[in-house]
């Protein structure tokens, strides 16, 4: 008999965490799991997202969590999972209160560092539920147990190795020059892709830096603007295509009153795909709320020249001069300066992106994120 996973996820937004849960969800074995998933979010979902490998419920929205706790509760009580698995804290509460005194296990996995007001929120779903918390990154792990939750295991992220075998290599320095045919129609595919949504032709000659933000404060998107803003007065050339969402709105209305607002692009929620990202000529990440940004490795994957912030959360991916340009947190003008050298040394560009293929697959091509978990979920099981 199938184990069944009901993943709890706060919306199918690409480009942020449900990217990693889509390939969890493909590596699981469909001779021992069947797998559910119910969105928060009853706006812009894509019912294709997760092809054959899970069916999508959408859960009406609504202002208190406390409503639509009551109401994922019913939606769990009709798939009858064994396992309730939240994919990300924002879905925490609800899925705690659908939980509660019911016989599914529950998990959560956590890919950002926990807020100052997330404290109470921690131990309150502690509480109401037993389940087990699960970190991405070893700084989240750290962020947890400061902010009071239970939490000792760490499951990092995988990626799907589309174009190099599996065996770990050192980083080459003196790797050649060239991308793979593969990546270079992909590339191609996507950039015109990006252009037309720019309302912007096929075969104009212009620079594309793009980022994967929330509007909120602590994904330091403004200084992104600002960076833009600063190069936008020695090249008139350069973009900068935002994909993101958020509540604070206020940046749309920032940007909208720069010089370089006319270089600035946000894509509509419903046309932010990961596969654009390989059209990108540089790709910008000014956080480290979340340590491992999927979109970030989704971009060294495809040879996108990533300029960084560094921390002690990226530090693991961003080597400074080897897999990426690094900039010190809240370093405007560093994204500027780095960019601006990367558009006028292609090759030092080109020879980043081959190195940051290369380390990221090292690292990640083999992870046992499934095994990990599907270990998780029968051990889980057992126990329950």
């Amino acid at each position: 008999m199938k184990n069944k996973i009901a993943y709890i996820v706060e919306e199918v937004f690409e480009t942020g965490p449900v990217f990693q849960l889509r390939e969890l969800i493909r590596g699981l074995s469909s001779d021992n799991f069947e797998t559910e998933v119910v969105s928060l979010s009853p706006y812009d979902q894509d019912s294709t997202f997760f092809g054959d490998s899970a069916n999508l419920h959408t859960l009406p929205r609504s202002r208190f969590a406390l409503l639509q706790g009551l109401e994922l509760r019913k939606r769990i009580e009709e798939i009858q999972p064994n396992v309730v698995h939240s994919w990300g804290v924002a879905t925490r509460l609800q899925s705690a209160i659908a939980s509660w005194s019911r016989e599914p296990v529950h998990i959560t996995s956590v890919f950002e560092q926990p807020q100052d007001h997330q404290s109470l929120i921690m131990r309150s779903a502690n509480w109401f539920a037993s389940d087990e918390l699960v970190a991405n990154h070893p700084s989240i792990l750290d962020g947890l147990q400061q902010a009071g939750a239970k939490c000792d295991r760490v499951i990092r992220p995988t990626i799907s190795n589309p174009h190099t075998s599996s065996a770990a290599q050192h980083i080459d320095s003196a790797a050649p020059l060239n991308n793979s045919e593969s990546t270079h129609a992909s590339s191609d595919s996507a950039r015109n892709k990006l252009l037309a949504l720019m309302g912007k032709k096929s075969n104009e000659r212009i620079w594309l830096a793009g980022a994967v933000t929330g509007f909120e404060p602590r994904y330091r998107l403004k200084d992104l603007v600002w960076a833009i803003d600063i190069l936008c007065c020695v090249r008139k050339d350069i973009h900068l295509i935002i994909f993101g969402n958020g509540c604070d709105q206020g940046i749309l209305n920032y940007i909208s009153k720069l010089d370089c607002a006319d270089n600035v692009h946000l894509l509509p929620i419903d046309q932010q795909k990961m596969e654009l990202i390989a059209g990108l000529d540089i790709f910008w990440n000014s956080q480290t709320v979340c340590p491992v940004p999927p979109a970030m490795l989704f971009a060294m994957q495809r040879q996108v020249p990533v300029v960084s912030v560094l921390g002690d959360e990226t530090k693991e991916y961003v080597l400074p001069m080897q897999t990426a340009l690094a900039t010190n947190y809240g370093a405007r003008d560093e994204f500027a300066r780095w960019t601006k050298y990367l558009i006028e040394l292609p090759d030092a560009a080109k020879q980043i992106g081959i190195q940051a293929r290369q380390h990221v697959e090292n690292m990640l091509i083999n992870s046992s994120m499934v095994d990990a978990y599907s270990k998780l979920y029968i051990d889980l099981i057992r126990k329950s």
